[in-house]
């Protein structure tokens, strides 16, 4: 009889442990540790939102809202219903860590805070087209968080304007362009012929796309017709890509070819009876872009980034560097880079200035290894960048100093950047 009461009192005291465990503001809960759950902050330019899952408790009366400026302590900022979710806010300063956190306020106490959470708003944000994970990221200023994500089948080239909202999505097996605005609706999808590779934005509206099988070139309206298409002065690699000048209405073709050696062209595609022209043979062409102040483009190949002017004149810079990427600053036409040295395999990530004949400043020198892509923000003087590590599979976010302020993972090693 003794051994039945002794039972049953240890299986009471262990129901009633587990009840208490249970409660989701006991500290020593598993699951919420006494705090709300899965808080983050998410910026879109000057404004912030907070998410978090609700406290089912009783005499829930709301939520507390805690923020800190810079390095300064989180202090009690707002206190808002408890169904006032997600909490918005705006007109925030660009560039400062914004840090908040949230407590769930009961009529006779409160619950601990939950993890903090900083952010860092901005002017612009940033697109990944992910080919072989299928998907579309819209990722914030500060490169550490996703503002949203959708699915596509192989999103090869993805290219933005914030002008009009839009952003051009490339979809490899698709044989599509789909044209979506910044919250993912679908405005138009575009059928074209060949296998899309690679998107060329104009000022006007209009997108060339470069597509393979058949080798072809279509122009697609901002209102998804696809009034004529464009031959091709070459068998199209599966790297090549395309770049359009807007000074000299210039369309500019990088082709590496089959061997080490590749191809650049250019023609006058709003012209009558343009013709592809010749331009020159680079070492390995993996990435074209337009230069936005004077004209001509930039090229990024196996021994250095070569500048190629308006009238055809090349200027080559750091040929010791096998550079990986390219991205330019749309506001003072500055280069930015990512290379490694072939002898040293040393990784560096820098500047050109604006297509000056000037050395290179070298921002990231083999602090972080292995990168892949660049895509520079817009401003005046020196800016930050994000960059692609390949090997973590990271989207890692420089600020201007050259100092590591975000990084976000979980990204596959074929990724196309576009800036918002």
């Amino acid at each position: 009889m003794r051994f039945i009461l002794l039972l049953l009192v240890t299986i009471l005291a262990m129901t009633c442990s587990d009840r208490e465990r249970s409660n989701p503001l006991d500290p020593a809960n598993p699951y919420t540790h006494g705090a709300p759950t899965s808080f983050r902050a998410v910026t879109n330019r000057d404004t912030v939102r907070l998410y978090w899952d609700s406290m089912l408790v009783k005499d829930l009366t709301g939520y507390r809202i805690y923020r800190s400026l810079g390095e300064n302590p989180l202090m009690a900022y707002d206190t808002i219903a408890p169904w006032t979710t997600p909490y918005e806010e705006w007109n925030l300063n660009y560039n400062q860590h914004h840090t908040y956190a949230v407590q769930a306020v009961m009529s006779e106490g409160e619950s601990f805070l939950s993890q903090p959470d900083t952010v860092i708003p901005g002017p612009h944000n940033f697109w990944i087209a992910d080919f072989y994970s299928s998907q579309i990221w819209r990722i914030s200023y500060d490169g550490a968080h996703v503002i949203g994500q959708e699915y596509f089948t192989s999103p090869a080239a993805i290219a933005v304007s914030p002008e009009s909202d839009r952003v051009w999505i490339a979809d490899y097996y698709e044989r599509a362009v789909y044209i979506i605005n910044t919250q993912f609706n679908e405005i138009e999808r575009v059928t074209v012929d060949g296998l899309p590779i690679d998107l060329a934005l104009v000022s006007s509206g209009d997108a060339f796309v470069l597509e393979r099988l058949p080798d072809r070139i279509s122009k697609i309206s901002i209102s998804g017709t696809t009034p004529d298409t464009l031959t091709v002065p070459d068998y199209i690699h599966a790297s090549a890509t395309l770049a359009y000048d807007d000074v000299t209405n210039t369309l500019w073709l990088s082709n590496p070819g089959s061997s080490t050696s590749g191809h650049i062209y250019r023609c006058w595609p709003y012209q009558s009876n343009s013709q592809w022209e010749p331009v020159a043979s680079l070492d390995d062409p993996r990435r074209i872009r337009a230069d936005p102040l004077s004209g001509g483009c930039w090229v990024a190949i196996d021994t250095g980034v070569v500048h190629i002017n308006t009238s055809g004149t090349l200027t080559t810079y750091l040929p010791y560097l096998r550079i990986r990427d390219i991205s330019l600053n749309p506001t003072n036409g500055d280069c930015y880079f990512v290379g490694y040295t072939g002898q040293e395999g040393r990784w560096q990530a820098g500047r050109l200035f604006g297509g000056q004949a000037s050395d290179a400043e070298i921002i990231l020198d083999n602090t972080i290894t292995h990168l892949e892509d660049i895509q520079a923000l817009s401003g005046e003087g020196r800016v930050g960048f994000m960059v692609s590590q390949i090997w973590t599979g990271q989207l890692i976010r420089i600020d201007s100093g050259g100092n590591l302020i975000g990084r976000l993972g979980g990204f596959d090693s074929y990724l196309e950047l576009a800036l918002e």
